[in-house]
């Protein structure tokens, strides 16, 4: 068994932890509410929290802001390239339920498997962003090979992401919960997850 200062410091860290996961939720919130901000807010997001994972400096604040100013254009624009192809498929979803008498059922099992991809690719953007200084075409063609190249860690992350609204629909009780910590528990799950998938990318 450890000794009494050993538990008091894994409470404490453990403690610490939880008060930058607040804290760092509730600047993303924050930054998320024009809308059209929301690629800066989550890539900035995600940059203090892959700093953390591999024990870089960072401080919660001043590495977030740090991060949506660099990256606001870089994450905005791609971040707005991605909603546009969603709301087509979500319009073309829709045109197909309109004619479901007329179009093959297959077609729009494709066309919702496509927005699925969409949102796995604009999850990637996210993360890539943070990290590398590449080009926005290269930022959208490598979060589709990420895709491919992880698919169970895609599948993952896409899971982890789901688990906020499951606990909104199903237990209104946690909404201060979720509201408290939601999107920073679940980006940081989703650190440990894509992490590798990072360290592979570098050593290519």
């Amino acid at each position: 068994m450890g000794s009494a200062s050993e538990k008091t410091n894994k409470f404490f860290a453990y403690t610490e932890s939880v008060g930058e996961m607040i804290i760092l939720n509730f600047w993303t919130l924050l930054c998320c509410v024009p809308v059209v901000t929301i690629g800066a807010s989550m890539a900035a997001m995600h940059d203090v929290l892959i700093r953390k994972k591999r024990n870089e400096f960072y401080t919660i604040t001043g590495s977030f802001f740090r991060a949506f100013k660099n990256n606001f254009r870089h994450a905005t624009v791609t971040w707005l390239i991605f909603v546009g192809v969603f709301l087509f498929l979500w319009w073309d979803y829709e045109l197909l339920n309109q004619a479901a008498d007329r179009i093959p059922g297959f077609i729009e099992i494709i066309v919702l498997a496509l927005m699925l991809i969409s949102v796995a690719a604009v999850q990637w953007s996210f993360v890539l962003v943070a990290r590398y200084r590449i080009s926005i075409p290269q930022t959208i063609g490598y979060a589709f090979t990420r895709i491919i190249a992880f698919p169970f860690r895609t599948l993952l992350m896409l899971a982890v992401t789901l688990v906020p609204l499951y606990l909104l629909v199903y237990y209104p009780l946690t909404t201060p919960l979720v509201l408290l910590l939601g999107l920073a528990l679940v980006a940081r799950v989703q650190s440990g997850i894509y992490d590798r998938a990072l360290h592979v990318m570098e050593d290519d």
